[in-house]
């Protein structure tokens, strides 16, 4: 509920009706970028019985995405959209040349990191039957809209409660492919009780900086506004901290080192290597600069930073 003031109170801002699922598709398609920091391919995209509302690329993960849009309820919500994880990886080869014909480029098939795509549904409200899509940790987002006088709401479902109810057969393969990451992935497999201590301790001081996601990668950690303005990258014994914007920070103890020459999977070119708390306020004070500087800016140049990362890390 949003509340607008008039003179000298408040009163509740009216929520304007969707009468039409295109009516959400038109607001996400000509924002994609900016709701999602995604790229746009195409609508309405067949392939073989299926049609997706809208073919998006995501180039930080380099990944396919797909977005549906819902107003009524469906309780095959879940289904539909592991059946669509299930098409993107048999018919690869389709999504890449419909992308590659869309958007001029050349990718080719090892250039696309399959189990990273994911499908977001949106709709102005979920069901408990569509909620269950949440209940796994599997690439498959809930996200709710919903428009006032030149106000939009987006708010992804966060479900807790993960379910443990038994699947077998092909969703069970699809469940473990497109498995999505979690905190407790880098901690076991990447770090160690020393880096999640670390980790955890920035975590928790970050979020009283305001709004913004936190996006468990394959390699790293993202914190989100528009962009990434901080990723933690997981060792045993230190955690690599990188700053999202690529600008000048005021940085007198010259802490940050300077990446852009150096592959890396994280975002970002300013380097933070923290091995314990010595630093501990100083560095949430850059991380706070990045944090400012990410609120107007866009993704573009850092999925361009990405790519040129990627291609480094290919050579290396």
């Amino acid at each position: 509920m949003l509340f607008k003031k008039y003179n000298n109170s408040y009163k509740i801002l009216p929520e304007k009706p969707i009468k039409l699922e295109r009516d959400i598709q038109k607001v996400i398609e000509s924002n994609l970028e900016v709701f999602f920091g995604l790229e746009f391919v195409t609508s309405e995209f067949s392939i073989a019985q299926f049609r997706c509302d809208t073919f998006a690329f995501d180039r930080e993960s380099n990944s396919f995405v797909i977005i549906e849009y819902k107003k009524k309820t469906d309780s095959g919500l879940f289904d539909q959209g592991l059946g669509y994880l299930e098409l993107m990886d048999s018919r690869q080869a389709d999504f890449l040349t419909e992308y590659n014909e869309k958007m001029s480029k050349h990718l080719l098939k090892k250039d696309i990191d399959i189990p990273q795509s994911k499908i977001i549904f949106i709709s102005p409200s979920f069901n408990q039957s569509q909620i269950q899509a949440a209940n796994f940790d599997v690439n498959i987002e809930l996200w709710e809209l919903h428009l006032y006088d030149n106000i939009i709401e987006l708010k992804k479902f966060q479900n807790s409660n993960k379910t443990t109810m038994p699947v077998k057969g092909t969703q069970a393969k699809i469940i473990e492919k497109f498995k999505a990451y979690t905190d407790e992935y880098h901690f076991k497999i990447r770090g160690s009780e020393k880096t999640q201590i670390l980790y955890e301790q920035y975590r928790d001081k970050i979020r009283e900086l305001g709004e913004f996601q936190i996006i468990p990668r394959k390699f790293y950690i993202a914190f989100k506004t528009n962009m990434n303005f901080v990723s933690f990258s997981f060792r045993r014994s230190k955690l690599h901290l990188y700053l999202g914007v690529n600008s000048e920070y005021n940085d007198p103890k010259k802490l940050i080192k300077n990446v852009k020459d150096v592959g890396h999977w994280a975002t970002g070119s300013s380097l933070i290597t923290i091995k314990d708390n010595s630093n501990f306020d100083y560095i949430l004070e850059l991380i706070k600069q990045s944090y400012k500087k990410s609120l107007n800016r866009t993704l573009s140049n850092i999925a361009h930073n990405a790519v040129i990362t990627r291609e480094k890390n290919k050579k290396s």
